[in-house]
């Protein structure tokens, strides 16, 4: 198993900058998506920060593990590959990928610091999904702290990470009623754009964005361009696309191990019925989900036994700053 590590900093700074330790949102994520942002860093901070990121294990250049067949067009095909390598993505665990991380960090700190000088500060910063796997570090280092402080970007919580559950016949519902809606043409449908609830409502967030795209494709000023830019490259249009590196795989070993139940109380697994009335659910962003959770459930193929710090908080002995940021 490789572990890879790409450091980013300016010459003459290389033995005297801190160190940022910065880990990407999502479980399949490679690295690669930080490069913008760790170039950033360093040269706003001429040199006096160092930006450290890691791929995962089995994701981007850490012995990549994914399907050579799309999982996301057909979950299916792959099937056979997940069982070839079941050894590794039973341990392909956040827990193990946390001791990559203590290990790596043992390695390039170095034991009890020593290739740092005494000045030398050592942070972690983690986005979303990696606020997960940094709180199963923080339980591994509660006895030995490795680093001076910790950044959790969009914070995943260990206790509460559920769905929500509701009625699986809701898009037929809802549909109904806005064809219902669209009948009514004094007392419902008038009250919508072009007195269509139904088209006004689909992906609202994204329909909230046309008119103001509409507005600077219109202008085309320097700035216009640079938005329109940024828009065409951050919005897919494709779902089932991956960047290179990225594993789709190892994103759905971990969500149905630790990520993906309900929260009733009870915790239960999430069904395939659940799911194929998400996906069949016009008005969320679930599609295609139920062609790969149904079969992936029936294969019993994807997934690991949960540990001892599976819900749980890194306990009060760890006597790290932590900076909490919530938001996108």
């Amino acid at each position: 198993m490789q572990i890879f590590v790409k450091r980013y900093f300016l010459l003459d700074y290389e033995n005297s900058s801190h160190h940022l330790w910065r880990l990407p949102g999502g479980g399949g994520l490679p690295i690669s998506v930080m490069e913008n942002e760790a170039i950033s860093i360093v040269t706003a901070q001429h040199g006096s920060i160092s930006v450290y990121a890691t791929d995962k294990r089995s994701v981007g250049q850490s012995s990549l593990l994914e399907c050579p067949i799309s999982v996301m067009s057909n979950f299916s095909a792959c099937l056979s590959y997940i069982e070839q390598h079941q050894y590794r993505l039973k341990h392909n665990t956040f827990t193990n990928t946390a001791r990559d991380l203590q290990y790596v960090l043992d390695v390039i700190i170095g034991h009890d610091r020593h290739h740092l000088k005494s000045n030398q500060r050592v942070i972690l910063m983690g986005s979303s999904q990696s606020t997960y796997l940094l709180q199963r570090y923080l339980h591994l280092t509660a006895n030995k702290q490795q680093v001076d402080a910790v950044i959790l970007d969009s914070i995943v919580p260990t206790d509460i990470i559920t769905l929500i559950e509701f009625d699986p016949y809701i898009n037929y519902i809802v549909l109904d009623l806005f064809s219902r809606c669209a009948q009514d043409k004094q007392g419902c449908s008038n009250k919508f754009q072009d007195s269509n609830p139904i088209a006004s409502l689909l992906y609202p967030t994204l329909m909230q964005l046309i008119p103001a795209l509409i507005y600077r494709i219109n202008r085309c000023n320097i700035n216009d361009k640079i938005v329109i830019k940024h828009f065409l490259e951050k919005t897919p249009l494709i779902h089932e696309t991956s960047l290179p590196g990225q594993s789709n795989l190892i994103e759905f070993n971990n969500d149905f191990s630790e990520l993906w139940f309900f929260g009733n109380g009870k915790y239960k697994s999430v069904s395939c019925d659940f799911m194929k009335g998400m996906s069949a659910n016009t008005f969320s962003a679930m599609h295609m989900m139920a062609d790969i959770y149904c079969p992936a459930q029936t294969a019993a193929v994807l997934g690991y036994p949960t540990d001892q710090y599976y819900r749980k908080y890194p306990s009060t002995k760890t006597r790290l700053p932590v900076l909490i940021l919530h938001g996108t």
